[in-house]
């Protein structure tokens, strides 16, 4: 072999060698599912094909009994900007009363899914940690936490994370920024993360567009209330594109807030459950009532939530 045929060979090798990873990685990107509803889920296909829409806060409900809410807006004198007034759709909806009622109903049947067998419960799996104010109102509420681990395995199924704020426990009516893998009626994050702000009145969701996020981000979620209107605003301290909020004007009294972990759909996989989550810094006004911990009594996957004070909340899973 000659010189000059080595020099080839080598260099033959040395070009395999550097564009075969990438080559790899590309293709792993490329098969990265982005369709959530490509991939078969007994589960989440019966409640779409029934016509049923999953939210964060919310879980899947019945279009059928709480109601879509026309949008009505008003303008805001402070800034000129044109605003959602939840005020007057609620007044100018017939169903008003229905809606409230009907996610009561819902709430109702939320509660018997605690005591469901293991094997199913993955269908809807909450961590909260709540206030309940009976005597005070919310007009703020910050938190701060990571994108958690994204789940090991992707077959389908939802993880959210959010702070939310509501009228009263069981209320339609939710402000929440949100963090989402997966599927929801919102978008369609397939096998990745998305951060929004949303608004929800009966089954309408009002929100800012879904922005990419990745595992780690540091994400500020903010609630907060000036003359009653309200703003509802998502931080990723990563990606700037996710800077955004979504203002609503209200005067409806918020007693009930909360930090959560809904997860939807995951069967009874722990491989589809998301990693372990902190809410370590958490700011409130306008209640005064400490953090009351619910969830289900035989916990999927070994979920718990541990109130380590009024600020710092965390989530844990056996993933």
């Amino acid at each position: 072999m000659t010189t000059k045929t080595i020099k080839v060979v080598l260099l033959a090798a040395l070009t395999v060698a550097l564009f075969v990873p990438f080559s790899l990685m590309e293709n792993a990107y490329a098969e990265k599912v982005t369709d959530s509803l490509t991939i078969p889920n007994a589960e989440r296909d019966l409640k779409l094909a029934n016509g049923y829409k999953l939210y964060p806060g919310l879980g899947w409900i019945d279009p059928t009994k709480v109601k879509e809410v026309e949008p009505v807006y008003r303008i805001n004198p402070d800034t000129g900007d044109k605003v959602l007034d939840l005020d007057a759709m609620i007044e100018k909806s017939e169903k008003s009363k229905t809606i409230e009622t009907s996610v009561i109903d819902w709430i109702q049947e939320l509660m018997s899914l605690f005591t469901i067998p293991l094997a199913e419960a993955g269908n809807g799996w909450n961590q909260i940690a709540h206030k309940d104010s009976s005597n005070n109102d919310f007009s703020y509420l910050r938190a701060y936490w990571n994108v958690p681990d994204a789940p090991t395995d992707y077959d389908g199924g939802t993880n959210f994370s959010f702070p939310g704020i509501q009228p009263n426990v069981g209320s339609s009516i939710i402000f929440q920024p949100v963090v989402q893998h997966g599927y929801s009626s919102i978008c369609d994050a397939g096998d990745a993360w998305v951060t929004y702000a949303v608004i929800m009145v009966g089954s309408s969701a009002y929100h800012t567009p879904c922005e990419d996020a990745d595992d780690g981000d540091r994400i500020r979620g903010t609630i907060s209330e000036s003359n009653n209107y309200w703003t509802i605003a998502m931080k990723n301290y990563q990606n700037s594109a996710a800077n955004d909020s979504y203002v609503v004007y209200s005067s409806t009294t918020m007693k009930f807030g909360a930090v959560a972990v809904e997860t939807w759909n995951l069967g009874n996989d722990c491989d589809e459950l998301q990693g372990d989550l902190e809410f370590d810094k958490i700011y409130h006004s306008g209640d005064t009532d400490n953090f009351s911990s619910s969830g289900a009594q035989s916990p999927f996957c070994g979920q718990s939530t541990n109130i380590v004070s009024e600020s710092d909340v965390e989530m844990f899973n056996n993933n």
